[in-house]
């Protein structure tokens, strides 16, 4: 079982500073649904500015991420605040959508020792900035999202102050925008490391136990015996037949190799039925 980090971002200049920190490469072709960039255990995808913009990037980049994988979500990108100061990066605690009043609420199973603070979705730009509160486009269509693919510990939203009372967003470039982000990287950075040792620790806590285990504790074996037992032991999962060291077909070997001999005599008998 794998595990990975999948960054969603809403612009360009908001994924530009981060492709150059992690070295991400182009990995769909031009004209394809969204950009994605990726390296490794790690993918961007550039959704475009809206919450439903943001859905469904997360949705088309769970679709070609593997089935198998443990993935943890962040959301990376500018924002308005009613008290911040521009520049200033915090993690979301909560996260409002300004239409319905739902809310999503990350949660914090690792400190991550940055700020935390409010974000409230608004479907047009915010300039009053009523609420000590983070004001985007995105937050609550990425986590609504993301929260159909993993679970809440590992979806998590950074923002980057970017604008407030004393800051017009109207005179915002996207020069400055790649400049707020790029401002943050080292933090994103060892967010992104935080968020893929807890995947990690998932697939650990969620990993099959292998069934040679047993085997192996009974019989020293190689590490490519062991690989020829897995395949034997599928087959016989396949068969509704359960084989363990106690068995009859095994219990009295000598050696690995006579119990692998016996399960595949045993599976050579039964297999052509299958």
């Amino acid at each position: 079982m794998t595990h990975s980090v999948n960054i969603v971002v809403a612009m360009k200049s908001e994924a530009s500073p981060l492709i150059d920190q992690f070295g991400l490469e182009r990995m769909t072709c031009k004209g394809d649904r969204f950009p994605i960039f990726g390296k490794e255990q790690l993918k961007l995808v550039v959704s475009g500015i809206g919450a439903n913009r943001a859905k469904e990037a997360v949705r088309y980049l769970a679709q070609i991420s593997d089935s198998g994988d443990v993935i943890a979500w962040l959301n990376v990108g500018v924002a308005g605040h009613g008290v911040y100061a521009v520049g200033t990066g915090f993690l979301a605690n909560c996260i409002v959508d300004s239409l319905t009043q739902r809310t999503f609420y990350p949660l914090f199973t690792t400190d991550f020792v940055l700020p935390t603070g409010k974000v409230i979705t608004v479907d047009v730009v915010e300039t009053e900035y009523k609420q000590h509160a983070g004001y985007d486009m995105e937050a609550f269509g990425f986590a609504a999202s993301a929260s159909r693919f993993s679970t809440f510990e590992m979806i998590h939203c950074f923002k980057v102050v970017s604008d407030n009372r004393d800051n017009s967003v109207q005179h915002l470039t996207r020069m400055e925008i790649q400049k707020l982000v790029a401002g943050h990287v080292d933090s994103i950075d060892l967010l992104c490391c935080q968020l893929r040792d807890l995947t990690k620790s998932v697939a650990q806590r969620i990993e099959p136990e292998d069934p040679t285990v047993a085997f192996a504790n009974h019989w020293r074996m190689t590490v490519a015996q062991r690989e020829i037992l897995r395949k034997y032991l599928h087959k016989t999962k396949l068969l509704n037949k359960e084989i363990n060291v106690d068995s009859d077909i095994v219990r009295n070997s000598p050696n690995a190799s006579t119990m692998l001999n016996s399960v595949q005599s045993y599976l050579n008998q039964h297999w052509q039925i299958v």
